[in-house]
């Protein structure tokens, strides 16, 4: 004697009822979603939506999205720190991230790791470009 496999949607008699709360689920349709005429009305005559998620539910669009956070790496006198200065901060205000800057020689250790190497952009503190910083890539980084 074989048995009959259960359909998910039909309880086993022979099994006893599980606590929690009752769920129904939605009568099967033969017919396939989205073809044919008049597809967008079939099983709503009952007037129950078939989506019971937003269509894009995995992104918010009412908040806005997070803005990173750029430090900038320099040193009084640095010619180069000052052009990349104007580029940081004008990118930062586009994107609306948040800048911050630091000057190395207040830290023995950041002057002995960058001292031949500024000025350093850190996009969410990760080192990610150094000496002439290029406003292009850092708006693609950001944005």
């Amino acid at each position: 004697m074989t048995q009959q496999p259960v359909s998910p949607d039909r309880l086993d008699p022979a099994r006893p009822a599980e606590p929690g709360p009752a769920v129904q689920a939605e009568p099967a349709t033969a017919t396939a979603r989205g073809t044919g005429a008049g597809a967008g009305a079939a099983g709503r005559q009952d007037g129950r939506e078939r989506r019971r998620t937003p269509l894009l539910s995995a992104a918010d669009w009412t908040r806005p999205r997070p803005a990173h956070t750029v430090t900038l790496l320099t040193k009084p006198g640095c010619h180069l720190c000052e052009d990349a200065r104007e580029v940081v901060t004008g990118v930062c205000e586009q994107t609306g991230s948040e800048y911050r800057e630091r000057d190395i020689t207040g830290d023995p250790q950041l002057l002995r790791d960058y001292a031949e190497y500024i000025p350093v952009v850190f996009v969410d503190g990760a080192p990610w470009d150094r000496l002439r910083i290029d406003a292009a890539r850092l708006r693609a980084v950001l944005s």
